[in-house]
């Protein structure tokens, strides 16, 4: 048995504790040792996962056997106890690092900000990121973004917007996950006309021109969340930019349009798709129909 078979192994699980499972068993087979590598992609694979003492005993198994630890391995075990629900474990875990002798870089600085920011505390990570600043780590666009997420979650769009109008000085610029962060939040309030200011300061300060994914992005949101006529019109100004609105994008409004009851628009919608050459899938057709039988109007459905 080698390595490369072993990791081959662990990474097709679709179940992490049979792999954990099996990373022990290997580890008993005659003549066979793990490589450094097995030892990182296990707990790669456990940080998907709520199995924080299982990663954790894998950090203490390494140590034992001197196996090279990087901070990203630490952070890992972080994402497992957070995870779990465990913040202060979590945390607790750059104490572990620290106490091996390593020192933090900034991989395992931006996992503790998205650990607090999971975890709603978004002041902890603010004063976590003066800390990093005060011993020479300078943060980075995923630091931000991080930051950005946190303030959303608690409805502080308006500190998320300051941030957003900081980095630049910080010689940090945003990007599109920085901007579609904000979009998502402002498209869950129905907030079109700030959807459109962020989408022409995304391309005016930041000269990110918005694109396919920008316009899937918001008519996917604006639908998911109820408000069809509003992503009906953004598809619109897609297609007046040139952009060409898929299958799965059509499919969002008019799914939208059939759960709030709007059955003639969604109808309208499913026959545009076909005289366009972008023919329904099963689902649409599902959604519409269960709409018209559900409000009476069986001859229609038909």
């Amino acid at each position: 048995m080698k390595p490369h078979q072993v990791c081959a192994v662990l990474t097709s699980q679709s179940d992490e504790r049979i792999a954990l499972k099996f990373f022990y068993w290997a580890d008993q087979q005659w003549r066979y040792r793990h490589d450094p590598i097995i030892y990182y992609v296990m707990l790669q694979l456990l940080s998907r996962t709520k199995l924080c003492q299982g990663a954790k005993r894998i950090l203490k198994l390494m140590a034992r056997r001197r196996i090279p630890q990087r901070p990203e391995d630490f952070g890992c075990v972080m994402v497992a106890f957070s995870r779990a629900g465990h913040l202060r474990k979590a945390m607790q875990i750059l104490n572990v690092m620290q106490r091996a002798g390593i020192e933090p870089d900034l991989s395992i600085c931006n996992t503790a900000i998205y650990v607090l920011v999971k975890g709603d505390k978004t002041e902890k990570a603010l004063r976590f990121l003066e800390r990093m600043q005060l011993v020479g780590i300078t943060p980075n666009v995923v630091t931000y973004n991080c930051l950005i997420k946190g303030y959303c979650d608690v409805h502080r769009v308006e500190d998320a917007l300051e941030l957003i109008a900081e980095m630049p000085y910080k010689g940090c610029y945003p990007d599109k996950v920085s901007y579609y962060t904000l979009i998502a939040f402002f498209c869950t309030k129905k907030q079109t006309d700030e959807v459109r200011e962020l989408v022409e300061k995304m391309a005016k300060d930041s000269n990110l021109l918005p694109d396919q994914v920008t316009y899937n992005t918001i008519i996917h949101m604006l639908s998911k969340h109820g408000h069809a006529d509003e992503a009906l019109g953004f598809l619109r100004e897609a297609e007046e930019r040139g952009f060409r609105v898929d299958k799965v994008g059509y499919s969002a409004v008019v799914n939208s349009f059939c759960k709030e009851g709007s059955l003639d628009k969604a109808k309208e919608l499913v026959n545009e798709m076909i005289a366009k050459g972008c023919p329904p899938d099963v689902v649409t057709y599902t959604a519409v129909l269960n709409g018209f039988c559900l409000a009476g109007r069986i001859d229609q459905a038909k």
